[in-house]
């Protein structure tokens, strides 16, 4: 599977497809791969059983979500409908070259959302897609699909004793019993895994000679059965865990199932222990709890048998047509002990209530988006929990018996009143009612003494939160988020001694501002503002919760005289989110909150002074968009764990002071008034975002940073000179106009330190006067694609064959040159106009054979503009594409220019289309030039060509998994380039890994 990865140009974009039976091991295989080769990226993200999450509430949404925050390495990232994500996706991927894995795909809408698709990622990328569907793999057309093969006999016997007997081999006197059983399991990985857990710690030879009797008693092909065996060896409890997790619980929070199944005497954390050791469950890294397909369609056949023709008599119903079946004909029995249904919103389905009267051992019950009628009194008086989203009525009826609950999540209800008297309820530990819109006030929490967790996110209306929550004393966690009517906080808050997460973000509603008034009166205003802005949200005094861990505070238009003195004395917060608030200065007392590792403060633009100590184990710092601050703590050189310090935007910051050696990324753009920035002795600092004048002065320091991988020079303007880069760089951004760097050819020296060659230029303004000259002295020297755009109407004279439109057809003669000559590839060009606001564009060029019937086509490149192109205008595209970039259809790799001789047929097509806003744009002419190696003797004596003519050469031997190619954006102001302008670039060493000019 690995060489897979590895066999084609870094000019690629891979989609490879891993399909099979259910157990052949596609998963680990794929982690195998990903784990091996993911450093190599720029970005990477395993999105693991995406059928499942797909099925849930925004759950594709979710997944788009993961991806970017993975490859972006940002967190938070907030996606707001399927179609947004897909454009995101394009948009801050299509330049990253990444490794994704996409794990279970069974619908196609799951790629789409997911923006599988070849011009989706950059230049050089992997995309893996497992399926059990073929269909789905071919539909993206994967350019390779492995099918994994069942383990032969040593490796079966080698995985199978890993987990029978924690080592590669069985003892010598289960060695013979140990290869039956693995001849009869034929070799699927997952039965090895999951039988072998189930003989660890059997050590009677007589209990393996058993479990052997009942395996041949299996026909082969019946996997199932042979599972079951692991199964069987499970306790009563064990059982009941194994069943529910299949039936309702697979990959939600293994913290909060385990609350669930301990309400119901279940014992979870042995439960749960056992289940992981036989390898029925797993536990990702989410805390989400797993399990495979074919254990769960076990454990579901399982529970049909119990009763295959009435399902009202089985223990567990999640199919739709069998709860409907149940409820709508009142078929249920004390049997049941679990039902779940999940109804669209858009759907109107009713029970009436009598439908429970025989249903008395009811322990679980999910009813999303299901209406109820009669009285509430017919509900099981045993339920466990209770996951009622879209609840339709205003307020829980009184005779609601729910004395049991140990989870009440009412999501996106319609409740204004949560229970109208007192509910006594010792026994419930979760409280969700998030989006419940109507919501405007908490019920008393004097009934539900022993809540864990109340999340109230985005009620909207709320307004009050009732004094008696500070009488929750095992309260862990209270998410407020986004309740941006809530004012006042009670008191009693600060009473709360188990609470560890609380989240406020977004609370208090803003106050308007007149931006008359306060341009007028500065001063005034400020303080003015301060005061309205500022709210007493907060309660009075923070002493009580000696427990928190994390607070956030984002958003809540406080101010430094708003935030109680004790509440910088938290023994145990480490994170504390701040941001956009109206502080003028951070107060001293932060130094004493001895734990504290996270502190935002952005966006904070009043804040003018950070004088205070700050906390010695701070390891993340970020101040960015504080745009008034001026002066920054001094004792940041004696924080010894400070790994980030983003800076971006302080706008009135002079100085910096000696930063701390441990520093790993640096982010200091947009500080207008900053003096320099003294980055020597940063020895593991691995990102640096500067402004250009400060990189500049500092070029030497910078030069000699050992470990620094990605640097973002900002605020460029037309710079003159590139300073010496680090030898260690992998990716450099350089936002600005370079075309002063790309012409003065001396300049360009300095980035030899690296070792992949330019391969493209972008070149923004005229281009009427692209001669033969440039054509001789810069496309023919390239190894990688040169390309140039900008304002033209006229195809360049050099290129032989033009036609009007976005295709052309031509007869391959002897002006050609294709007799002796190998063809090294294709310059193309196309005249086209945009009709609307564009600042993204990608072109693609398809070439066929038509004699021979073979096609190709180059990968995307995209291109970024720093204003919207001209409507209306004719605009030139000239692109040189080498062998290297060309994927053909038929997965041919043959070498190209052998398909080509005196009077073959060919056409070529050019498509540009605009990437963002999307849409496509006219193409009005369009011609291509057969790029071929000339005779020995009229090869130049340049060494550069005496380079490319060796590195042609060894086109087809270019490793998928080397450096990406790399653009080079050229904007000249003047509107004009002319061809002896340029025509040095590619005869000059311009060497980098990675080069994106941003304009």
């Amino acid at each position: 599977m690995s060489s897979k990865c590895s066999i084609r140009s870094p000019s690629e974009v891979h989609i490879i497809g891993i399909c099979g039976i259910s157990g052949i091991g596609k998963t680990t295989i794929a982690k195998a791969v990903y784990n091996e080769i993911c450093h190599r990226f720029e970005g990477y993200s395993f999105l693991e059983n995406v059928r499942e999450v797909s099925q849930q509430h925004n759950g594709l949404i979710s997944l788009q979500e993961q991806l970017l925050s993975d490859v972006l390495m940002k967190k938070n990232l907030k996606i707001n409908n399927v179609d947004r994500g897909i454009n995101v996706i394009k948009q801050r991927l299509h330049c990253k070259r990444v490794l994704i894995v996409i794990d279970d795909v069974d619908h196609s809408e799951q790629l789409n959302a997911l923006a599988v698709k070849y011009d989706s990622f950059g230049v050089g990328s992997i995309i893996i897609v497992i399926s059990r569907d073929k269909h789905l793999l071919n539909e993206v057309e994967a350019c390779h699909i492995y099918h994994p093969e069942e383990l032969d006999s040593r490796e079966s016997l080698q995985l199978f004793s890993w987990h029978a007997f924690k080592s590669d081999g069985p003892p010598d006197d289960y060695k013979e019993v140990s290869k039956e059983i693995v001849s009869n399991v034929k070799g699927l990985p997952l039965a090895l895994e999951v039988i072998g857990s189930t003989m660890f710690g059997k050590r009677s030879l007589s209990e393996w000679e058993n479990v052997l009797a009942k395996l041949k008693s299996t026909p082969d092909h019946q996997i199932q059965k042979k599972l079951r065996l692991s199964f069987y060896d499970l306790d009563d409890m064990e059982k009941d865990i194994f069943f529910d997790i299949a039936c309702f619980f697979i990959g939600m929070d293994e913290s909060y199932v385990s609350k669930i199944l301990d309400g119901c005497n279940l014992f979870p954390v042995i439960g749960i222990s056992v289940l992981i050791q036989r390898s029925l469950i797993t536990i990702d890294k989410k805390k989400k709890l797993r399990m495979h397909d074919l254990l769960r369609e076990m454990a579901k056949e399982i529970v049909r048998e119990e009763s295959p023709k009435q399902p009202g008599r089985r223990t567990r119903l999640w199919s739709r047509e069998d709860v409907c079946d149940v409820l709508a004909k009142h078929k249920g029995t004390k049997s049941i002990e679990g039902i779940t249904l999940k109804i669209s919103q858009l759907e109107d389905v009713c029970f009436n209530t009598e439908a429970f009267v025989d249903v008395h051992n009811l322990r679980l019950l999910q009813l999303n988006n299901v209406r109820l009628r009669g009285g509430y009194e017919h509900l099981s008086k045993k339920l466990r929990w209770l996951c009622w989203h879209g609840f339709p009525l205003n307020s829980i009826p009184t005779n609601f018996h729910m004395e049991n609950l140990i989870v009440l999540h009412m999501e996106n209800s319609s409740v204004k009143e949560v229970w109208k008297e007192i509910k006594l309820l010792k026994r419930l530990k979760i409280l969700n009612l998030s989006h419940s819109s109507y919501l405007r006030k908490t019920p008393n929490f004097s009934g539900v003494p022993n809540l864990e967790e109340l999340v109230l996110e985005d009620c909207k209306s709320l307004v009050e939160v009732h004094g008696s929550i500070g009488y929750l004393e095992k309260l862990i966690v209270l998410n407020l988020k986004n309740c941006n009517n809530l004012m006042k906080l009670p008191d009693s808050i600060g009473m709360l001694r188990s609470l560890e997460e609380l989240n406020l973000h977004g609370c208090s509603k803003p106050v308007q501002r007149s931006t008359y008034w306060f341009s007028s009166f500065p001063q005034y205003l400020g303080s003015l503002r301060r005061q309205h802005a500022s709210t007493n949200l907060l309660p009075a005094s923070f002493s009580g919760l000696c427990s928190l861990k994390s607070l956030n505070l984002n958003y809540c238009n406080l101010s430094e005289d708003m935030i109680p003195n004790d509440f910088w004395s938290l023994p145990w917060l480490r994170v504390l989110r701040m941001d956009r608030n109206s502080f003028c200065t951070l107060p001293a007392n932060i130094r004493r909150l001895p734990r504290l590792e996270d502190l935002t403060l952005r966006d904070c633009r009043d804040l003018k002074l950070i004088m205070t100590e700050l906390p010695p184990i701070l390891r993340y710092l970020d101040v960015a968009g504080c745009s008034t601050m001026e002066i920054l703590s001094s004792n940041i050189s004696n924080l010894s764990r400070l790994r980030h310090l983003i800076l971006n935007g302080c706008k009135r910051l002079q100085s910096l002071p000696k930063l701390p050696p441990c520093l790993e990324v640096l982010e200091a753009n947009d500080c207008a008034s900053l003096q320099g920035v003294d980055v020597e002795g940063l020895e593991y600092l691995k990102e640096l975002v500067i402004d250009y004048d400060h990189f500049c002065s500092k070029s030497d320091e910078i030069c000699c940073l050992p470990n620094l991988e990605m640097l973002t020079l900002e605020g460029c303007g037309r710079p003159q000179i590139l300073p010496k880069l680090p030898s260690s760089l992998d990716t450099l951004f350089v936002d600005g106009d370079i075309s002063n760097l790309l012409v003065n050819c001396g300049e360009i020296q300095s980035m030899e330190t690296c070792h992949q060659s330019v391969q493209g230029v972008h070149m923004e303004g005229y281009c009427h006067h692209l001669g033969n000259t440039l054509r001789k002295n810069s496309f023919f020297h390239l190894q990688g694609h040169f390309e140039i755009w900008g304002s033209g109407s006229e195809i360049p004279e050099w290129i032989s064959h033009q036609n009007m439109g976005s295709s052309i057809s031509f007869e391959l003669s002897d002006d050609d040159n294709c007799s002796g000559c190998q063809i090294q590839g294709l310059d193309v060009s196309a005249v086209f106009s945009v009709e609307k606001f564009t600042v993204h564009l990608r072109s693609h060029t398809v070439i066929c054979n038509k004699t021979k019937g073979i096609r190709w086509r180059s990968f995307f490149v995209n291109w970024q503009t720093t204003s919207p192109l001209p409507l209306g205008q004719d605009l030139l595209w000239v692109r040189h594409i080498t062998i290297p970039e060309l994927w053909g259809f038929s997965g041919r790799e043959a070498v190209f220019g052998d398909h080509f001789e005196v009077g073959d047929h060919v056409e070529v097509s050019v498509d540009i289309e605009a990437y963002y806003p999307s849409g496509s744009l006219q193409v009005k002419k369009c011609g291509v030039l057969l790029v071929h190696r000339p005779h020995e003797k009229n090869l130049s004596d340049d060494q550069s060509m005496a380079e490319y003519m060796s590195a042609s050469d060894d086109d087809d031997d270019v490793v998928f998994n080397g450096e990406e190619s790399v653009l080079v954006h050229l904007k000249d102001d003047e509107n004009k380039i002319s061809g002896h302008n340029i025509e040095g670039i590619a005869e000059n060493g311009i060497d980098a890994k990675r080069l994106r000019i941003g304009l």
